[in-house]
């Protein structure tokens, strides 16, 4: 999951170098409701999140390691495997966004 908040002045996502499952874990770790970035400020609510693109990344990867080891029917594994290792991990990471786009502080 990565969070953002869309910039002021470019209408922009931009994205935060931070990871937070709520924006209780978020107020935590920057210590305050509001925060500035460019010289705007923003609100723990203007925070939002979105999925990440990496679990299809990380499915991929190991069905391709898996692949390589086993031959063709390793290809064949390792392809079902990386893809319900990558859709679990869409699906889970889908609920964490819905989970902190929710929250509150």
């Amino acid at each position: 999951m990565k969070l953002y908040i869309i910039d002021k002045k470019t209408k922009n996502k931009t994205h935060l170098r931070l990871i937070a499952q709520s924006r209780q874990e978020l107020l935590r770790s920057l210590g305050s409701k509001a925060f500035t970035i460019d010289g705007h400020v923003y609100s723990l609510y203007d925070v939002k999140a979105e999925p990440s693109s990496d679990s299809a990344a990380v499915g991929g990867l190991l069905g391709g390691v898996v692949g390589a080891i086993g031959g063709v029917p390793g290809v064949i594994f390792g392809g079902l495997l990386g893809a319900a290792i990558g859709q679990s991990q869409a699906q889970k990471d889908q609920r964490d966004v819905e989970q902190f786009n929710g929250s509150l502080v």
